[in-house]
């Protein structure tokens, strides 16, 4: 038996009997390993850990909106949206109806649902039917035209009559 053989052989009995990975129980290395005890040297969220600073978001701006308060053709519901003017007039909108779950379409400056950009004035004045606009004053006040245009308002003390008593 050669040198190499020999060395081979003893080497594989060895490894019969013992693995070349000591074994340590399951619960020595849980307790045992570095990453359950280690801290981040940077914190996750830029939140500070100070208990008496607020964590929640600065209020954000009010966004220009329209409250769009329509009837649904199917069911007849009547229901008020909150929609921003940004999306009606250069993006889409699709409202659901609360009532019968129907979807309506509002604007669609898009293109998803037609090959054309349009609003809901623009159908609804094909059809013929009456678009009613408003404004709401700071009194709580709501005004409606029905052609969309608008009369200026004298204020009191605009040199009408009556004035200097």
């Amino acid at each position: 038996m050669s040198l190499k053989s020999s060395t081979f052989t003893a080497l594989r009995a060895l490894s019969r009997h013992q693995s070349a990975i000591p074994k340590f129980p399951s619960r020595i290395i849980s307790l045992s390993h570095p990453r359950l005890y280690s801290t981040p040297s940077k914190p996750l969220t830029d939140r500070s850990s100070d208990p008496s600073t607020p964590s929640s978001p600065p209020p954000r701006a009010p966004q220009p909106s329209y409250d769009l308060t329509f009837t649904c053709q199917p069911c007849s519901a009547r229901s008020t949206h909150r929609i921003s003017k940004q999306g009606y007039h250069s993006g889409s909108i699709l409202i659901t109806c609360p009532s019968c779950k129907n979807r309506h379409v509002i604007s669609d400056h898009l293109g998803i649902f037609g090959d054309r950009k349009l609003t809901i004035e623009d159908l609804m004045k094909e059809k013929g039917m009456l678009v009613k606009k408003g404004t709401l004053s700071e009194d709580g006040n709501l005004e409606f035209w029905s052609d969309g245009t608008s009369t200026e308002r004298k204020r009191d003390g605009d040199g009408g009559e009556g004035e200097g008593r």
